[in-house]
């Protein structure tokens, strides 16, 4: 297994943070690696979607948790391997901080960690920046 854990303290609220993940569309202005995105359903577990990572095609991933104003969780299913992205908000005394965990599991989960696991590594810190900069200036 690989994984990875980042996160990041905000002044925005719970609310700003919260529209920012329900606009799935919205995804790429916040994660730089992904060119678009798209949710096929209402923001509920079992509601599917898809990826599209820059430079490759799209990649169906589906909700798995959704906590409205706290978290989700998302899973994406590759040849011999599983992608769980979860996404948490929490309030802490210095703001809400924000925190996002990616774990690569199953039995080729290693044959991705040098692509995929890299790719991440990279820009889960300036993406976390940037959900937080974005959620700040959200009207409330």
């Amino acid at each position: 297994m690989w994984m990875i854990q980042v996160s990041e303290h905000t002044r925005a609220s719970a609310e700003q943070v919260w529209s920012l993940y329900t606009n799935v569309t919205g995804w790429p202005k916040w994660d730089s690696e992904l060119d678009a995105c798209t949710l096929s359903g209402p923001f509920e577990a079992g509601t599917s979607g898809t990826l599209t990572p820059k430079g490759m095609t799209a990649i169906p991933f589906t909700l798995l948790h959704v906590d409205p104003l706290k978290g989700f969780s998302d899973e994406t299913h590759l040849p011999g391997a599983v992608l769980k992205f979860q996404h948490s908000i929490e309030p802490t005394p210095e703001g809400l901080k924000i925190t996002h965990t990616i774990h690569l599991t199953g039995p080729n989960y290693d044959r991705y960690t040098p692509t995929i696991g890299a790719s991440i590594a990279a820009h889960l810190p300036p993406a976390l920046k940037k959900l937080s900069s974005l959620a700040e200036a959200v009207p409330v």
